[in-house]
């Protein structure tokens, strides 16, 4: 009963779409802000494509009907409302860690396609059980790396393809001149929810305090190497005031450093920051990796407070098991540690840096320019 007057709750605060949905051969489960841009980017037609919101922006009132007459209540209840009437020939997500598309109904002639829209890790025990069944089975997955695809594979029936960042994809890498030594990518987290269990004995507080103490070390290493730090916020526009005010009360009110500004949002910005990057240097961002991918020199900081279980289900690269230090990356939050790496990584060569990306990439990220494989399999259905 509470699901459901929550259910009513949600709808009530939502718009409401009066006009039935369009008999489409593209339907877009989930619609996260820059789906609609790249897709358009990409030359599809959004008037002949059916986006079902899911978080509560808006609902079609014709499906709640379908789906009341029947006493079904739920997100997957409307999701298969919608898809049967609609009809599509394709059924795509960008939405990989949400278990409830794998299990949308769908017919023999239907194809269900998920992108992989983030770096992923074990850390909710995602990749732990089979998330579908082969009569609704997910058709292809879009990955990020041959490691990730592994994981994938075990807990799916499905065509598991490595294509890298479908968001990075699809910007252009620019090959401009340089004008940041170093880039910082935020992972910072409202700090009001720093009791926030992140596993058993770690905390979100435990995660803040590493990463205050991390971009503390590597602005003093910054100062010693006569580099300015720049600091990339996390896209939380509503947060910024507070993160910023979290980086100045540690780094001081000094000209060594400056935090970026971010405008509304906008898909392409990070990307266009750290193409401008001589050195980008994070935790375990998407856009760290992404970075990476992108063949800039990245240095990644696995410093973030572990227990057993977060040992295995959440580091560097994973699911690849690397050395817990390497070339251009760490596992201490120690100075002298990250002076070593960032001085290998400051000092190395640019045509050395490609040999090592090409030993690399296809464990962290690989790049498939303007997403090919994926337009190719799209005209193809």
């Amino acid at each position: 009963m509470l699901r459901i007057v929550k259910t009513f709750w949600k709808i009530a605060s939502s718009r409401i779409i009066f006009s039935k949905p369009k008999k489409t051969k593209t339907v877009v489960w989930g619609v996260p802000k820059y789906a609609k841009k790249i897709l358009k980017q990409k030359k599809f037609n959004l008037k002949k494509i059916e986006f079902i919101e899911i978080w509560g922006e808006s609902y079609n009132f014709y499906i709640l009907l379908k789906c009341f007459s029947k006493l079904k209540f739920s997100l997957l209840d409307y999701s298969n409302e919608y898809i049967a009437y609609v009809n599509p020939k394709i059924i795509l997500s960008f939405l990989d860690n949400y278990k409830t598309f794998y299990k949308i109904k769908k017919n023999l002639l239907q194809k269900k396609i998920i992108i992989q829209n983030s770096w992923r890790c074990n850390e909710f025990k995602f990749f732990e059980k089979n998330i579908e069944n082969s009569s609704n089975k997910v058709d292809y997955i879009f990955v990020q790396n041959i490691n990730i695809k592994k994981k994938y594979q075990e807990i799916s029936r499905s065509k598991v393809i490595t294509v890298g960042s479908f968001l990075s994809n699809s910007i252009k890498i620019k090959t401009a001149q340089k004008k940041i030594d170093v880039l910082y990518i935020s992972t910072f987290r409202d700090i009001e929810k720093k009791n926030l269990v992140i596993n058993k004995n770690i905390f979100l507080k435990d995660y803040i305090d590493s990463e205050a103490k991390l971009i503390g070390n590597i602005h003093n290493i910054c100062k010693l190497n006569n580099k300015i730090l720049h600091i990339l916020p996390s896209q939380k526009l509503g947060n910024q005031q507070i993160e910023n005010e979290f980086y100045e009360k540690i780094l001081g009110n000094q000209k060594t450093f400056k935090i970026i500004k971010r405008k509304n949002f906008n898909y392409k910005f990070p990307y266009k920051i750290v193409d401008t990057a001589k050195i980008v240097v994070g935790i375990d961002s998407t856009l760290l990796y992404e970075a990476f991918g992108r063949g800039i020199k990245t240095i990644f900081c696995d410093i973030r407070p572990k227990n057993k279980f977060l040992e295995k289900a959440r580091h560097f690269a994973w699911p690849k098991k690397y050395p817990k230090q390497g070339f251009f990356w760490l596992n201490k939050n120690d100075p002298e540690i990250i002076n070593k790496v960032f001085l290998n990584v400051w000092k190395i060569k640019n045509e050395k840096w490609k040999s090592i990306f090409k030993k690399y990439n296809q464990n962290l990220m690989i790049y498939d320019k303007n997403n090919s494989q994926f337009i190719k399999l799209i005209q193809e259905i």
